[in-house]
């Protein structure tokens, strides 16, 4: 039984997958890509009723207007890589560079 937990294993192959009829463990490729996206997944849960943080999308040059704490995250990075609690001791430019180092959108949410 395929495990494919990693991006490429959880949309690509997934798909190919499907394609082919192969049996595989999980939901579908379209689902899998709807979720490795923070944004679109935090939209589909709030539309649905439940309760999310404030949250702000940022491109690069952007600066969170939220107060401190708040979470700085990928949108698009499995595994929790890129992520920081930007507290007041925490160099915000850093805690922003690191999270686009992994993709090229951030949210911002607060904490």
């Amino acid at each position: 039984v395929p495990h494919m937990f990693c991006l490429p294993g959880m949309t690509t192959y997934r798909g190919i997958f499907d394609a082919l009829c192969i049996p595989i463990v999980g939901n579908s490729a379209v689902v899998m890509g709807i979720s490795t996206n923070k944004v679109q997944s935090k939209a589909i849960v709030e539309a649905a009723g439940v309760p999310v943080p404030p949250a702000q999308l940022l491109k690069k040059g952007d600066v969170p207007y939220m107060k401190r704490p708040f979470i700085l995250k990928p949108c698009n990075e499995d595994n929790s890589q890129g992520i920081t609690l930007v507290k007041e001791n925490v160099d915000l430019q850093k805690a922003l560079d690191y999270a686009f180092s992994f993709d090229h959108e951030v949210l911002c949410e607060s904490y």
